[in-house]
């Protein structure tokens, strides 16, 4: 049986048999001094997982605010690990987007 060597282009979410899952339920840590300000925020991220759900890059498509969240974020997602992008049954690399939350907690 001959192994598969995926090619090199990065398939969009569209174009595969699934949406690659990000594996285990950790989230970005809110950063302590946007924390203190109370500032909270919204962020899309674009990422380019490889075949074998690794992230190669991190690219920060939007955030509200500009610059808060940014670096806790890209440092997360460089760690992240997914459920390998598959095509057609074959691991392929594949771009992806996530969107991240931070919010409050009324917890004092």
């Amino acid at each position: 049986m001959p192994r598969f060597i995926p090619d090199g282009e990065y398939y969009p979410a569209r174009k595969l048999d699934a949406i690659p899952r990000r594996l285990g339920s950790a989230q970005p840590k809110y950063p302590e001094a946007a924390q203190r300000r109370g500032v909270t925020g919204n962020l899309k991220v674009r990422l380019k997982v490889n075949a074998l759900g690794e992230v190669e890059t991190v690219e920060i498509v939007s955030a509200q605010p500009e610059g808060v969240f940014d670096a806790t974020v890209r440092a997360f997602f460089q760690l992240a690990r997914y459920q390998p992008p598959q095509r057609e049954g074959h691991p392929v690399r594949a771009v992806i987007e996530e969107r991240v939350s931070f919010t409050l907690n009324d917890d004092f």
